[in-house]
Formats: C-alpha cells, structure tokens, sequence
C-alpha cells in the first residue's frame, strides 16, 4: 500500500500529472497486473485520473489489458499490466574514465551493453559524439534483435555533476567545465525524438539499488560512491 505518497508544495496541473503518471505506472510495473479501481484505492489517487493517466499509457503502447478477472458480484474488472519486454530504455554513463551505455527492457531486464569512446577533459562536440556512439550502438542492438527507435521510450544519461532541473543544464561540472555549456536535450532530441533525461550519475545509481538491487527491501537507503 503506498498511501503515503503525497505532494505538499504548489504545482501546476502539468507537474501534479507528470508525478501521478510516474507513481502510478512505477507501482503497476512492481504490482501488476492490477484494475484501474485497484489502482486507485492503494495510490489515494483518483479514479478519473487514474482511467487518464491508464488511457494516455495504452495509446503510447506502455500498458496493456490482460482480460478480465471473474468476481463473486458486479462488473468484472479489467486487469492492466506494463508492456515491459518489447518497449525500451537507454542509460548512458559518462564516468571518469569510458562513456558506457546499456540498453534494458521495461521490466528492469538488461538487454545490451556497451563500452564507448574514452572520457578525455577537452573532448570537443561531445553531445554530437553521443549521438554517433547511439546510432552504433542500435546497429549492433539490431544484428541480435529487431528493435525499433519506436520502441526505445527514453534515453537517460548520467553524469559526474550537478544538473540545473529548470533548464537541464549540467553546472558545477568539476571535471568537465566545457560541459556546462551544452544542450544535450535539444541535440539528442532531435536526433532520436525521444525523451531526454540529465541527472547525477550517483543519484542514479542510488535509485538503482534502491528499486533493483539490495535496497528493494528497505523502505529507506543511504547510497554512497567512492571513486
């Protein structure tokens, strides 16, 4: 049950959108399959915007209906589950030493990886090299399985500094000054037309062992890098 989840400070209708999608499709793809009323009552979200935030997901292809569940009385609920085997996501960690990237399944399933160029403090058009590095790494994909960039929903980089969350911007590159001063979104974006993702590197990994690793059975973690 998971009724503790609530929003205290002031959003727009967009942001409190955006935040009840992600709880509720995170929460159907650990406890699916699972009926839109169900959904509902453990997330104290309601129905209307649950059936919304479902129907948006099924016209992206992200959830699918699995049928109905027999009851003892009433209409008989449609259970929902994620579409998580054959839609994708890419993570691209900018480390201190190679640029490393894997391609993993919805589900959490590690599909591809792959070791690219080496971190170097004067790279030069390094969003442009990522782009390259991506389109190699979908035709290597491609010669094992026959994705589609249709299929791939998001590309998420992590990088060794802080990110601005208004503009995604990376500041307080330390290691990488020249960083600060590209747009990664705008350039990645159009190359895949995708969404991008920018965030801590060491956050990431904290959200990772949280969600898949060790930390799943604990309701609070501490993560620390050392490197």
């Amino acid at each position: 049950m998971m009724k503790d989840i609530r929003v205290i400070s002031m959003i727009s209708s967009q942001q409190q959108y955006k935040i009840n999608s992600s709880i509720i499709f995170n929460y159907l793809r650990e406890k699916g399959p699972l009926s839109r009323k169900q959904i509902s009552i453990d997330l104290g979200i309601s129905a209307p915007v649950v059936s919304k935030v479902i129907e948006d997901f099924i016209n992206e292809s992200l959830v699918i209906e699995k049928g109905k569940v027999k009851t003892k009385s009433g209409k008989r609920p449609i259970m929902l589950e994620v579409k998580g085997d054959d839609i994708f996501v890419i993570g691209i960690d900018m480390g201190k030493e190679k640029l490393r990237m894997a391609l993993t399944d919805f589900n959490g399933s590690l599909v591809e990886r792959y070791i690219g160029f080496e971190m170097i403090k004067n790279i030069k058009n390094l969003d442009k090299k990522i782009a390259n590095e991506i389109n190699f790494f979908l035709k290597k994909i491609k010669l094992k399985k026959p994705i589609k960039i249709k299929d791939i929903k998001g590309i998420c980089i992590g990088f060794p500094a802080s990110i601005n969350s208004i503009n995604d911007m990376i500041i307080d590159g330390t290691l990488y000054r020249n960083w600060e001063k590209l747009n990664f979104i705008e350039v990645l974006g159009k190359e895949f037309n995708v969404p991008i993702y920018l965030e801590n590197d060491v956050n990431l990994s904290a959200i990772a062992e949280k969600r898949f690793g060790k930390g799943k059975k604990f309701k609070n973690i501490i993560f620390m890098e050392i490197s």
